[in-house]
């Protein structure tokens, strides 16, 4: 699937408003994890969580690959920001609050959770590649995969280590 995107999405960042183009930073390929964090929530899903505690090590080896990783949120950005500290995370984070970014790409239910989204850039036109949710980005949670889904439990996130 090719998809080139004509919409114009806007984003805030940490350096202020983004276009999707400028989301790859200056790279062919980006990479963005949907991440499940409402604006109405004051963490991020355990899932994603999990996931996100690989992403650190991941921004760099993808940049050599020309790919930008960066996670997506509809929450506001201050609540993701002050969420990644309380995490330890550094890698890229964005909003897409008051965007139609998050209902443009969702699962086929509608429903939010977990998911990726994989864009190109050529010739300045952005493209939409693929797009995988659920169970079926099982491969790309790595050390979360390894724990088994069944053995996390809802709201556990690293910093609280729940075990039973």
């Amino acid at each position: 699937m090719r998809v080139r995107i004509n919409k114009v999405y806007r984003f805030e960042t940490g350096e202020g408003p983004a276009s999707l183009m400028q989301l790859f930073e200056g790279r062919s390929r980006l990479l963005l994890h949907h991440f499940t964090f409402g604006p109405d929530q004051d963490a991020g899903c355990p899932s994603c969580s999990a996931a996100a505690d690989g992403f650190d090590g991941s921004v760099s080896r993808l940049a050599e690959r020309g790919v930008t990783l960066c996670a997506v949120s509809p929450a506001p950005l201050p609540t993701l920001n002050a969420y990644k500290r309380r995490m330890g995370w550094s890698f890229p984070w964005v909003s897409s609050f008051g965007s139609d970014f998050n209902h443009d790409f969702r699962p086929a239910l509608g429903r939010p959770g977990p998911g990726v989204s994989v864009f190109a850039l050529e010739g300045g036109t952005v493209f939409h590649t693929d797009s995988a949710y659920g169970s079926e980005i099982g491969g790309l949670l790595g050390t979360y995969l390894g724990l088994g889904r069944a053995r996390t439990e809802p709201g556990c996130r690293h910093d609280e280590y729940c075990s039973r």
